[in-house]
């Protein structure tokens, strides 16, 4: 008896490692000549950006810089200003342990800051600590070959799996320049002196065509500014729309897709009369799109006039079993509490989603998170004209997870937009819309067939006639390769259908 074996190959994908560590990193602030002299500082704020990934065996290098904008109020013999900035940068490198790792593999990293420190040398130095926290993600992907189907010279009864499978089709990163003029409202001073400019993405959507993804959104831009005519802090906010091209060759319509958007940049420039202000912001976006496919496995295989020995292994296939992108509201009251002074004018907010917990319970998926936000108001103390600070507004969100109980969970959150007012000057009104992207990822136990053999056997000598009756866990294929016999001639001759589970203690003619 000649077999010929086909094969067909699966992507498999496995995530290898996930961790988070603490880097610390430090510099000094010295003013330049032109700058006048610290007298109090008023804020901090700092940005941390991944710029280099070296991957090794069992480690990952993160390289990337923090930088720093100092918000202070100036000697007042030096200036009429009331508030002043300045900026600095400084490089962090963070060792990830991460236990099989190697060389070849996709990481995903991240980087926030946990906590800042500083210490005022002297009117003109200041050092500064900044704890970064990082985050990584390694997977690989590969194929591997299973037994699809074989062919014969002797009748032989075949059985297949279908395998549910996910690959990743894209996870790539691409810089995406936004610029644009920007005029300072007829309602507010010219520009004397840019305190600050932050800027974040808001009401973004995308759409997957062969080989490409569009996406579109709008650019929140908030400036903080020192007025011309007032000398006090001004603030103006724009949105600048923004659509992009990204080139991703396997892609197509109908995948899964996530899109992730990092600042990493903001370049300004004023012009002579301080009523138009140049910036060019630079977006980090992350494209995540994964495909679902599926394939026939041969399972198991009889002959029904000789012996095959079958060899086989069970393999843990990785499925996506559901994926979801909701979008939801987050309704709170952000309060500025005691010793900070309270609020005459809402700047900016700035709000990130995080993810606390998640859990699987009743076929829902349940999100715990907060909105992380740092609060930047203008006051009315002469003193202490800008101050910021931070709040947190707790939210909680189901998720219909089409009833699966257990998972491994990839979730990720995005602000989508962020509306508020002030109540009084110690409570301030938010809404948010954030959009969630949770995939859940279920591993299945496939048993399938590695390698066959057949071997010479004496003809299988049965009575004409024979009675078989049902036991507990009997399918319709175990008992057609008891007897030799092919399923569907034992489910004609019993009038059934062959796809019918069998009931224990029902009798069957085996022809």
């Amino acid at each position: 008896m000649n077999i010929e074996t086909k094969k067909t190959a699966i992507k498999i994908n496995e995530a290898v490692a996930g961790c988070g560590s603490e880097v610390m990193t430090e510099t000094d602030i010295i003013l330049p000549d032109a700058y006048p002299d610290i007298q109090r500082i008023l804020q901090i704020d700092a940005t941390a950006r991944i710029k280099e990934k070296e991957v090794g065996p069992d480690r990952v290098v993160l390289r990337g810089d923090v930088e720093f904008t100092v918000i202070y109020v100036p000697d007042s013999e030096m200036t009429d200003m009331s508030v002043k900035s300045a900026h600095t940068t400084a490089n962090f490198t963070d060792v990830c342990e991460a236990k099989g790792v190697l060389q070849d593999m996709k990481v995903k990293a991240g980087a926030d800051i946990s906590n800042i420190e500083y210490n005022l040398i002297n009117s003109r130095k200041i050092s500064i600590k900044a704890t970064v926290s990082t985050n990584l993600k390694a997977y690989r992907q590969s194929e591997t070959e299973f037994i699809s189907d074989i062919e014969s010279d002797e009748p032989v009864e075949t059985l297949h799996k279908e395998v549910l499978t996910f690959s990743q089709e894209a996870d790539d990163e691409f810089t995406v320049t936004v610029a644009d003029k920007l005029e300072v409202p007829s309602s507010c001073s010219a520009i004397e002196d840019v305190l600050n400019i932050s800027a974040s993405v808001c009401d973004s959507e995308t759409k997957l065509i062969a080989g490409k993804a569009i996406i579109k959104g709008n650019i929140n831009v908030c400036t903080l500014y020192i007025g011309a005519e007032t000398q006090k802090p001004e603030f103006m906010e724009h949105e600048i729309p923004f659509t992009e091209i990204l080139d991703l060759p396997n892609v197509d319509e109908g995948m899964e897709c996530d899109i992730d958007y990092k600042i990493d940049s903001v370049y300004y420039e004023t012009d002579d009369s301080g009523r138009l202000i140049g910036v060019e912001i630079t977006l980090c976006v992350t494209a995540d799109v994964t495909s679902r496919d599926s394939a026939l496995v041969l399972s198991d295989c009889f002959c029904t006039v000789c012996d095959i020995e079958l060899s086989k292994k069970v393999c843990t296939v990785d499925r996506i079993a559901g994926f979801f992108q909701p979008l939801f509201t987050v309704k709170g009251t952000a309060e500025i509490e005691e010793p900070c002074p309270p609020a005459a004018k809402i700047c900016n907010i700035t709000a990130s989603p995080i993810i606390d917990d998640i859990e699987l319970k009743d076929g829902k998926a349940n999100v715990k998170g907060h909105l992380d936000m740092q609060v930047l108001y203008l006051t009315e103390d002469d003193e202490t004209p800008v101050y910021s600070t931070k709040s947190k507004i707790l939210f909680e969100q189901s998720v219909d997870a089409d009833g699966i109980e257990e998972a491994k969970i990839e979730c990720t959150a995005h602000m989508t937009g962020c509306s508020f007012s002030l109540a009084d000057d110690r409570h301030i009104n938010i809404k948010a819309a954030v959009s969630l992207s949770l995939k859940l990822i279920c591993g299945e136990k496939v048993d399938v067939v590695e390698g066959i053999r057949t071997t010479e056997s004496a003809p299988v000598k049965k009575a004409p006639i024979v009675i078989y009756f049902v036991q507990s866990g009997d399918t319709l294929w175990s008992v057609a390769k008891k007897y030799r016999v092919s399923p569907d001639e034992i489910a004609e001759i019993n009038s059934l259908n062959p796809s019918q589970e069998l009931s224990a203690g029902a009798k069957l003619l085996i022809p």
